[in-house]
């Protein structure tokens, strides 16, 4: 999950040094429990197949275009498909 889903999100805090670098997030359990979940599934030595390479590029062209979804929206679509 990238940081820029998290960022939009009132529920994650972040800690930072004293330069004003974020290096840490607090993030609510439920939020990290759904994290681990999806990172399990990459969490293979399996290669990414054909279709899952071409949503990857699609994400990022969408992103470098500003199409983007709401964290609430994206939780929401995360907990609809793997539960709580």
């Amino acid at each position: 999950m990238s940081i820029a889903v998290l960022t939009h999100n009132p529920n994650v805090q972040f800690i930072t040094d004293s330069n004003g670098r974020t290096v840490s997030a607090i993030v609510p359990i439920s939020e990290y429990n759904t994290m681990l979940k999806i990172i399990k599934q990459y969490d293979s030595d399996d290669e990414f197949t054909e279709e899952e390479l071409k949503r990857i590029a699609l994400s990022h062209q969408q992103a470098k275009e500003g199409k983007m979804v709401k964290s609430e929206e994206v939780f929401k679509m995360l907990r609809a498909e793997y539960g709580n």
